[in-house]
């Protein structure tokens, strides 16, 4: 058994003189260093490897998490364009909001509210909420819309009902979002 794992022969045949068991013994050593070695640099280079494909495979989904938050940041800042639509020229001037303001936003996010909302059950859904921020000129992916759904909801309920509606227009308005480290933080993905 022994010199077939050294890979001299199957053991069927064996030296009989003393320098015939030299030089078997010499071939079994050099057929382990032979086998050895190589294997163990093969077994290195392959867990080199395979760490280094781990490591690209999770910068690969950090970069997606990070696109998916620039895209729900873009879509956010892009609903700040809202006041221009609603107010006119003279949209929130630093974040600040006049009594007039707030009521003109009231106003036109209660019509726009009552006209998305198909099923008139006083809460709007995705599907829904897509349609009103395109009336509003914000178009925005399905992925994002959940994002935002979740950012609306205060009372948690699964939709958005005119007031939560009315006051997340108010907040774009004023640049009152989430910021980057906000959206990151929210969409962390498992270190493995």
């Amino acid at each position: 058994a022994v010199i077939t794992v050294t890979t001299v022969g199957y053991g069927d045949y064996t030296p009989v003189t003393v320098c015939g068991e030299v030089v078997a013994c010499f071939g079994g050593l050099s057929g382990v260093f032979v086998l050895g070695l190589p294997i163990s640099i093969i077994g290195v280079k392959f867990q080199e490897r395979y760490y280094d494909m781990l490591s690209e495979l999770r910068v690969q989904e950090e970069r997606l998490r990070l696109l998916n938050v620039d895209k729900r940041l873009q879509a956010m800042r892009g609903m700040q364009a809202l006041g221009a639509k609603i107010l006119g020229p003279n949209a929130a001037k630093n974040g600040k909001l006049t009594a007039k303001d707030k009521e003109k936003i009231k106003r036109v996010t209660l019509a726009i509210f009552k006209e998305v909302d198909t099923d008139k059950s006083g809460i709007i859904d995705a599907e829904e909420l897509g349609a009103a921020l395109s009336k509003l000129g914000a178009d925005v992916d399905i992925e994002v819309l959940e994002d935002i759904m979740k950012e609306m909801d205060d009372d948690n309920n699964g939709g958005i009902d005119s007031i939560e509606f009315g006051l997340f227009v108010e907040r774009c308005i004023r640049g009152d979002l989430p910021n980057t480290t906000d959206l990151a933080s929210s969409t962390s993905i498992n270190a493995g």
